[in-house]
């Protein structure tokens, strides 16, 4: 009698343990869930931008290329003609 009470008390405290780590394991799915969910979000716009960031590029390069009086389609720096002076950290 005393072994099926004590068995039986076991099994009440693995079951009571158990019912913790179950909440505690849905919890960890659902930030796991949600945070797949950004990842996916998140790789999604990096193709965008990149797609957008080569579109831009190629732009650059076919207007440097057209551009009068450059050989070899290189782009030249803006002058500072109006002696404005470049903005400095504070």
């Amino acid at each position: 009698m005393r072994r099926l009470i004590a068995a039986m008390a076991i099994l009440a405290v693995v079951l009571v343990m158990g019912c913790q780590d179950t909440k505690k394991v849905t919890e960890l799915q659902g930030q796991l869930d949600k945070q797949t969910q950004q990842i996916t979000e998140l790789e999604g716009q990096v193709a965008t931008l990149t797609a957008e960031r080569d579109s831009l590029q190629k732009v650059i390069t076919d207007m440097a290329a057209k551009a009068p009086g450059t050989k070899g389609g290189s782009v030249k720096p803006p002058t500072n003609k109006g002696g404005l002076k470049p903005p400095t950290k504070k």
